[in-house]
C-alpha cells in the first residue's frame, strides 16, 4: 500500500510538473506568434520608387512598416501619424535632405499647449504624433517661420527614437512637447538653429534619453523647460549662447559625462558664461562633466545659480578630462588627447620634485 501511494504521489507531481511547463511553452508560443502577426505584413515603402514623397508613403502606411528613402533634396513638411513606423534615409545625412515647404497659408495666429501665442507661418519639418516612430539619417532643414517651428517635434507621442539627423537652419532643432515620454534623441548633429537645439518643454515631457549628440551654435544646447528625469548625457554642448538652460521647475533631470566647452560670453578672466543657466528654484546636480578646464573658479563663473531664490547647481565631483563617451568631434578629440597630455605631465613633475 505505502508503494502504491508513493507512486500515485510521484506521478501527480511529474503531472504537475508538465502542466506547469506545457503552460509556459504554451504561453511562450502564444507571445511569439502575437509577435509574428504583428509584424508579418511589414512591407519595405521606397521613396520614390513607390511614393515621389514622403508625405505619401506616410499615408500608405502601416505599423511595422519602412519607409526608406532615396538620395536627393525633399521640399515638404512630413506629418508621421502611424505607430511603429521607421522613416530612414538609404544612404545618411549626407545624402538625402528634408526641406521644410512654406504651408499654404496667409498666417497663424494661435497659442500652443503651454498657451504662448504667436503669429506667423508654423509648420514643421516632421511632425511625429504617433508612438514607436524611428526617424534616422536626414538633414532637416528649413522650419524657420513662426515662433514654435522645430526641425523635429515630437508632440503626444512615447518611446520615438530620433538618430543619426543632422538638424540646423530650423527655428528649433529637436522639440519635444505634449507629455512626450521616454523618447532617445541619439547620435544627431544639431547646429546653427535660430533658437534651442533640443527642446523638452510642458509639464509630463518625461524620462526622455538625450545621448550622444553634438550640440553646436545654437540659442541653448539643451533647453529643459518644466520636464523632469530626463537623461542629458554623452554629449558635446559646443559654442552655444548657454549650454544648458534649466527653467519652470525641471527637477530630477540627469546630466552627466557631457562635454560642455565654450557656450555664452567669453569673460576677462577666461571663463565662458553661461555654460549652464538654472532659473528656476529647484537645485541641479550636474556632475561628472567637463567643462573645458579643470580650475573651479572657472567652472563656478559659467554657471549661472547665483541669483536669489534660484536653485544651486552642484558640479563637483568634475571630470579631469574630457568625456570619451561625447567624443564626436575634431575638436573634442584634440582636447581630450591634451587632456590626458597635461595629467601625465603633472604627476611626472610631481615625481620629478
Amino acid at each position: 500500500m505505502e508503494i502504491r501511494n508513493l507512486f500515485i504521489s510521484y506521478t501527480k507531481k511529474i503531472y504537475e510538473v508538465w502542466s506547469v511547463n506545457h503552460s509556459i511553452i504554451v504561453l511562450g508560443f502564444l507571445i511569439i506568434l502575437a509577435l509574428c502577426v504583428g509584424s508579418a505584413g511589414a512591407t519595405e515603402i521606397w521613396v520614390t520608387d513607390d511614393y515621389l514623397t514622403i508625405q505619401a508613403a506616410v499615408n500608405s502606411a502601416s505599423a511595422y512598416d519602412t519607409i526608406i528613402v532615396r538620395d536627393g533634396t525633399y521640399y515638404e513638411n512630413v506629418d508621421v501619424n502611424v505607430d511603429h513606423l521607421t522613416i530612414r534615409s538609404e544612404n545618411g545625412s549626407g545624402s538625402t535632405t528634408v526641406v521644410g515647404s512654406m504651408p499654404a497659408l496667409s498666417a497663424v495666429s494661435t497659442a500652443d499647449s503651454n498657451g504662448y501665442g504667436f503669429n506667423g507661418f508654423s509648420d514643421h519639418v516632421f511632425d511625429i504624433t504617433a508612438d514607436y516612430v524611428n526617424i534616422s539619417g536626414f538633414t532637416v532643414t528649413g522650419a524657420t517661420s513662426g515662433t514654435w517651428t522645430s526641425g523635429i517635434r515630437v508632440y503626444g507621442a512615447d518611446s520615438c527614437t530620433i538618430s543619426e539627423n543632422n538638424v540646423n537652419g530650423n527655428r528649433h532643432g529637436i522639440r519635444l512637447s505634449g507629455s512626450s515620454n521616454r523618447n532617445i534623441i541619439r547620435d544627431n548633429t544639431v547646429s546653427s538653429n535660430e533658437k534651442y537645439g533640443v527642446y523638452l518643454t510642458s509639464d509630463s515631457t518625461d524620462e526622455n534619453e538625450i545621448i550622444q549628440n553634438t550640440l553646436a551654435s545654437n540659442e541653448a544646447g539643451v533647453y529643459i523647460n518644466n520636464a523632469d528625469s530626463n537623461n542629458i548625457s554623452c554629449n558635446y554642448i559646443f559654442n552655444n549662447n548657454y549650454g544648458i538652460y534649466l527653467k519652470a521647475g525641471s527637477t530630477d533631470n540627469t546630466i552627466k559625462h557631457n562635454n560642455i566647452i565654450a557656450n555664452g560670453k567669453l569673460q576677462d578672466d577666461g571663463s565662458y558664461h553661461w555654460q549652464l543657466y538654472n532659473n528656476q528654484k529647484k537645485d541641479v546636480s550636474a556632475t561628472n562633466n567637463w567643462w573645458g578646464t579643470t580650475d573651479n573658479n572657472e567652472i563656478d563663473a559659467g554657471i549661472y545659480d547665483d541669483e536669489e531664490g534660484k536653485g544651486k547647481v552642484t558640479y563637483l565631483p568634475k571630470l579631469e578630462i574630457p568625456s570619451t563617451c561625447a567624443v564626436t568631434e575634431p575638436l573634442t578629440l584634440v582636447m581630450v588627447t591634451l587632456g590626458i597630455l597635461g595629467v601625465i605631465g603633472a604627476v611626472y613633475r610631481k615625481r620629478e620634485q
